[in-house]
């Protein structure tokens, strides 16, 4: 019979081999990225971003990825099993250790217990370099304590900055990459108030902020930013792309068509209703452009032939500049964008559900004899499932093939 703990372990094992390029950390030759922590990395977390853009960017990379959080607050306590369990197993060569939004949640600051953390933290990141991984340790995003009564009273901003300096300490003590979100969220609310950088209960961060950090670690990871521009001409009808194949048909003097071939797919945030936009930090990592000269003024309609999505109004002035597909536009509702991202989400939501199964069915309470069987057999096939899912989402294209239709809007001529 399986053990308790190999239960979990099951989970992650079978999925160490060779990969196909060098590159960019996160990217390289046998890359094992696991981003690991609390709610801010349970699915979805800001690891989507990163796991999206690598995928989309760097097509020819197999690297794999695993989102291993915990939901709810003071979690850094069950971080010691997670790690035996879930994290070393996979043998991470990339760990993104994102530990502190909810701890302390219930209580006043304390520098004791900031001290606790600091060392329960550094030990954390040396466990992971002793299997050879380099460690990115991420301070937690501020929250904002007028969202909710227990964070003001507790003057929890106080206790997440306590924190933040703890994880700063415990990464130069032991050399790992530090990524301060908390000073760049905290810079932003500062700059841009009105922008919202958390969720309802004042913790959890709003695409906006998860973002912040996406760009922050791709700064770390020297990535190359995604960038593609499809040129148009509407008085001479030329197009050219750079990037994949592009061609242009006149259907009259009003509309054209732009048929694209293995164009980049936009960067996926990881949730339907928080779609990537151009005022994202990250936004300079993923600029797919559509410039479009010598329009006569006003503005152009977008829309993809036979689509019954309304099409989207853009001003010429914004396609003379350049209008970024990779925003909300046709691009975004094209099918095979939405069939490789929902890939990507099965395989990542399935795996958080499962292990929040084992939780409550394995570790909360000791199964029934006569289910111990039945469980070891769902969790192997939830494993078989995980993996079949990642040899899908190896052979599934990258690029969008699309007819992109531009017809001048009422009143533009």
């Amino acid at each position: 019979m399986m053990s308790i703990r190999l239960w979990a372990t099951a989970l992650v094992l079978a999925c160490v081999g060779g990969l196909a390029m060098a590159g960019p950390v996160g990217v390289s030759d046998n890359d094992r990225v696991v981003f690991f922590g609390d709610k801010t990395v349970s699915y979805p977390g800001f690891g989507l971003f990163v796991e999206n853009f690598v995928r989309v960017k760097y097509p020819e990379s197999n690297a794999r990825f695993w989102h291993i959080g915990s939901r709810g607050y003071d979690t850094l306590a069950k971080a010691d099993a997670m790690l035996e369990e879930l994290v070393l197993p996979i043998k991470p060569t990339v760990v993104v250790l994102s530990w502190g939004l909810g701890e302390g949640e219930t209580k006043p600051p304390s520098e004791s217990r900031a001290k606790a953390f600091e060392e329960k933290y550094g030990k954390i990141i040396e466990r992971c370099q002793a299997v050879g991984a380099k460690v990115f340790a991420v301070t937690p995003p501020s929250p904002n304590i007028a969202k909710k009564t227990i964070l003001k009273v507790n003057r929890y901003d106080e206790s997440v900055q306590q924190l933040s300096s703890a994880i700063a300490s415990a990464a130069e003590a032991t050399g790992a990459v530090l990524i301060d979100w908390n000073s760049a969220t905290r810079q932003m609310r500062s700059t841009k108030p009105n922008v919202s950088l958390v969720d309802k209960d004042g913790l959890f961060p709003t695409a906006m902020s998860k973002s912040i950090v996406a760009k922050l670690l791709f700064d770390a990871w020297a990535v190359e930013p995604m960038k593609a521009v499809v040129d148009l001409d509407w008085k001479t009808r030329k197009v050219t792309s750079s990037s994949g194949t592009v061609s242009v048909t006149p259907v009259s003097d009003n509309v054209v068509h732009v048929e694209l071939k293995g164009f980049p797919m936009p960067l996926y945030t990881g949730r339907r209703d928080q779609t990537f936009t151009d005022a994202m930090a990250c936004a300079g990592y993923c600029q797919l452009l559509l410039k479009v000269d010598n329009l006569p003024g006003g503005a152009v309609m977008l829309t993809e032939p036979g689509s019954r999505v309304r099409p989207l109004r853009v001003l010429s002035t914004r396609l003379t500049t350049g209008f970024n597909l990779a925003s909300p536009s046709p691009v975004t509702y094209v099918e095979s964008f939405k069939k490789f991202n929902d890939l990507v989400e099965t395989k990542n939501f399935r795996f958080s559900e499962t292990i929040r199964w084992v939780d409550r069915n394995m570790k909360e309470k000791a199964p029934e004899p006569e289910l111990v069987e039945s469980y070891e057999t769902y969790i192997l096939s939830q494993r078989q499932y995980h993996e079949g899912l990642v040899k899908v989402i190896a052979r599934t294209p990258r690029t969008i093939d699309m007819i992109l239709e531009l017809s001048l809007a009422p009143g533009g001529r």
